[in-house]
């Protein structure tokens, strides 16, 4: 029997699902290799033809069925039967993440060409009071004890919050996936901690409102406990409904606002002003 020699078993065919799509590619060729012989664009940094791919940027990572971590796909090959999806919520929530931390970098003369390419990707450089007060921890992308896509999680809320709502003064909204709290849910405005939720264990949160550090110390109390990550952007749009409808002006922050009321009191004010809007 004739033996296969390595360069055989390299060009050998795999096959396997590219965003559904079925395609072959080779064994020693990397998934971001195989995506563009098919057209399929995928984000990359630190990725060049013909020098060694090391996946340091992460900015070309993929989703895979059945892996819990993202992988980044310059470096990673296929397999057959793999199905990677690399337009995912996951996927490109974690490759918008990485292109905007370039932001804080950028020669003066190239901003407008990096503002016009943000805004390509769908991405915006100005912050909103939503947007700019936003804090994630790791996520289940890329740590084991978070129960929680928190990354991908906080910028769908973002904007959802940002097409209803125009807040005049920022809201810190903190997520974290797991009661180790890195993100420190305990003490934004508005905190999030990550949860498996029903008998279906889905992705979901228990919502705390009126933390505080500082001089305005003190540990957010719980509002909604155990939401299915389906309803956490309703109810927390209908909690800052409810502030902007019956604050005391501008002045009175959401920390103020949400100490002074009874947990019975924000939820039912939430709800009524979730109605008022839908009306």
């Amino acid at each position: 029997m004739e033996r296969v020699s390595k360069q055989q078993l390299a060009m050998m065919p795999i096959e396997f699902k590219l965003n559904g799509q079925a395609v072959v590619g080779r064994s020693d060729e990397t998934i971001i290799e195989t995506a563009k012989h098919y057209g399929i664009a995928i984000p990359h940094l630190c990725y060049k033809e013909d020098m060694r791919p090391d996946g340091n940027c992460r900015a070309c990572v993929v989703e895979i069925k059945g892996e819990r971590v993202l992988a980044p796909s310059c470096c990673r090959y296929p397999k057959d039967g793999m199905e990677v999806t690399t337009d995912s919520a996951r996927a490109v929530a974690s490759q918008k993440m990485v292109l905007e931390l370039l932001l804080s970098d950028i020669p003066e003369a190239e901003v407008p060409a990096v503002q016009q390419g943000l805004l390509d990707l769908g991405l915006d450089w100005r912050a909103s009071g939503i947007r700019g007060a936003l804090v994630a921890c790791t996520g289940n992308t890329g740590c084991k004890f978070s129960a929680t896509d928190t990354k991908g999680q906080a910028l769908a809320l973002a904007q959802h919050l940002e097409s209803r709502i125009a807040l005049d003064r920022p809201v810190t909204i903190h997520l974290t996936g797991c009661p180790n709290s890195c993100a420190q849910h305990y003490v934004g405005d508005i905190g999030l901690l990550g949860l498996k939720v029903g008998e279906d264990m889905v992705e979901g949160y228990a919502i705390y409102v009126g933390g505080g550090a500082g001089v305005e110390r003190g540990l957010g109390r719980e509002v909604y406990a155990a939401l299915p990550m389906a309803e956490v952007p309703r109810r927390v749009e209908g909690l800052l409904r409810l502030y902007l409808a019956e604050r005391r002006g501008a002045g009175e922050s959401f920390l103020d606002f949400t100490r002074a009321r009874s947990l019975d009191a924000l939820r039912q004010g939430a709800e009524a002003a979730l109605l008022g809007a839908n009306r």
